[in-house]
């Protein structure tokens, strides 16, 4: 098995924040189950699996306590006796315990210039420095084929970087979604190659001095205070007074009921006039209800009057005649009747007469006659109410209707 160094990737919370000494404090969330690519220096990715029995180990997790806690990855790759006073910037702590696929690690960070670097955001990610002896065996981890196993982890020490390979996920003071899993590049002898620097020029005067080292501010949250950059203390008040903007404007909502009984916030203006449009299309929607029981009660007298007709029809008129009903009108149904129970010698007159005669005045006659034949299985009321005629002289509805009554009865009575 071959022993070779590879770096892991972790997020850093300050959440103790700084000490009275002025160290700062806080947790790593790093390393995690998984497969990961690997290029070699040929150019040939292979892919390791890191599993959990062997990263939950219990001698995996005592080797990430008390690890040295740097300013990038050493020169040398490793972190020893030799080399510790030199490059040693902090430490790890013993809390280290499993969460999930991934290890929290409290750890402290007590040399000025790293606490620089890490305030002033030049140095806001973290990288695990760690050896590894990769097995040869081949295999498949939730749908993603490996080629070689890592066993034997043993972490070495953990360095604060500019920009670690996995992304936002090992920023500093960021809670952000796991990144895309990049390849990582190899060195002839097998080993990972770590972003460095030389840090022998590491001083507190000359830490990055291409890059502004920024104050940081004191924000406070539920009555804690917190150390922030200063435009995050920007936003967080802008949200603030946003938030107390937003709760005078719900404290000002009123509550409206919709269909269905559901209940809602709304502006007052707007509310009240959702009330009003609510109830005018109540009303309207009782109009309309009782605009269809009228429209229904016309069909229904339509369809009686109609029956009626063609059964007075049907009583009165030849076989011929009949057979044409159902395609003649009701007005002239009803002439036909007339015509067809006047005297043998007044039909062609009585024909001519009704011809021009409007539908009232021939309805109020064939009421009349109606009112003389025998009733049929329903028996046959009067139909169309006796309605004035137009043309007569009379105003008095009674003179009309009488006047109607003496021609009905005259019309039956040979010419003298």
């Amino acid at each position: 098995m071959a022993k070779v160094r590879r770096a892991d990737f972790a997020e850093f919370k300050l959440y103790a924040g700084e000490t009275p000494e002025g160290y700062l404090r806080g947790y790593a969330l790093g390393t995690k189950v998984g497969v990961f690519p690997y290029q070699d220096a040929k150019g040939e990715v292979h892919y390791e699996y890191r599993p959990a029995e062997e990263l939950f180990r219990a001698e995996t997790l005592d080797s990430m306590k008390g690890i040295p806690v740097t300013l990038d990855h050493p020169n040398e790759g490793l972190v020893t006796a030799e080399n510790a006073d030199r490059l040693m910037r902090g430490f790890t702590g013993a809390d280290v315990r499993p969460d999930g696929d991934r290890i929290y690690t409290d750890l402290t960070i007590t040399h000025k210039a790293a606490i620089e670097a890490v305030r002033g955001g030049t140095r806001q990610q973290l990288s695990y420095g760690y050896e590894v002896e990769l097995v040869a065996k081949a295999g498949d981890y939730q749908g993603q084929k490996y080629d070689f196993v890592q066993t034997a982890i043993r972490y070495n020490h953990l360095a604060l970087v500019e920009q670690a390979r996995m992304g936002p996920e090992a920023r500093v003071n960021v809670d952000a979604g796991a990144a895309g899993v990049p390849v990582l590049r190899l060195d002839g002898g097998g080993n990972q190659i770590l972003p460095i620097i030389d840090n022998t020029i590491m001083t507190d005067q000359t830490v990055c001095p291409t890059k502004e080292v920024r104050a940081m501010v004191k924000v406070t949250i539920d009555e804690i205070q917190y150390d922030a950059a200063p435009e995050v203390a920007k936003a967080l008040e802008k949200a603030q007074a946003g938030a107390v903007v937003d709760k005078a404007r719900l404290e000002g909502l009123k509550e409206v009921t919709l269909d269905g009984g559901v209940k809602v916030l709304g502006d007052p203006k707007l509310a009240e006039a959702l009330a009003k449009a609510l109830g005018e299309r109540d009303g309207l929607k009782a109009k309309l209800d009782e605009a269809a029981k009228s429209q229904d009660a016309l069909i229904q007298a339509a369809a009686t009057t109609r029956l009626r007709i063609l059964d007075a029809g049907r009583k009165v008129l030849n076989q011929d005649a009949v057979a044409r009903l159902e395609g003649m009108s009701n007005l002239d149904i009803q002439k036909a009747v007339l015509v067809e129970c006047a005297p043998e010698g007044r039909r062609d007159e009585l024909k001519k007469l009704l011809e021009g005669k409007e539908a009232a005045y021939v309805g109020a006659r064939f009421d009349q006659v109606v009112e003389t034949l025998p009733a049929g299985p329903g028996g046959l009321a009067v139909m169309d109410p006796p309605i004035k005629d137009p043309k007569a002289d009379e105003k008095d509805p009674e003179k009309a209707r009488a006047k109607a009554d003496q021609e009905a009865a005259d019309a039956y009575k040979p010419k003298k």
